[in-house]
């Protein structure tokens, strides 16, 4: 909005984000005029090792829901989980956005649902609305229609 307004022409502007965040937020900044800092403020490392209650809740079918606020967490657990991946189909998946529902369907794990806009309370919502109309939490869910919003 800052943008659209050409609020941010002639600002200088200190973006602080994850090593892996995306270039598109500092390059509409520096096109509508801005003097971006771009800073790495901390690293995005995939854990170890996922605790082994967790593997034995997703593979026992205790979990309901998986949230998903990144492309990154996609991958990072699809990647811990190996060949355990396919437990993550017996779960619902709720992402946060566009980019992060992209991921998830190139690791074959379609969301269950993607929230309206990029936020936490957006992507509660979704799952609200989806756990509300649906009677159980085991059935299979088809993936929900896109929407237009800023990526995750």
């Amino acid at each position: 909005l800052m943008i659209q307004r050409g609020d941010v022409a002639q600002r200088k502007v200190l973006l602080l984000r994850a090593d892996i965040a995306r270039p598109e937020l500092p390059e509409a900044l520096r096109q509508a005029g801005a003097e971006v800092s771009d800073l790495a403020l901390y690293e995005t490392r995939r854990a170890a090792a996922l605790p082994s209650h967790a593997i034995t809740a997703l593979r026992q079918g205790d979990i309901d829901w998986v949230t998903f606020t990144s492309a990154s967490t996609a991958r990072n657990l699809a990647a811990l989980l190996g060949d355990d991946k396919a437990c993550l189909q017996e779960c619902r998946r709720a992402s946060i956005g566009p980019t992060t529902s992209e991921a998830l369907r190139e690791l074959g794990l379609p969301p269950t649902v993607q929230a309206a806009t990029p936020s936490l309370d957006a992507l509660v919502e979704a799952m609200l609305d989806t756990a509300t109309s649906t009677p159980t939490a085991t059935t299979s869910f088809a993936t929900t229609s896109e929407h237009n919003s800023a990526p995750a």
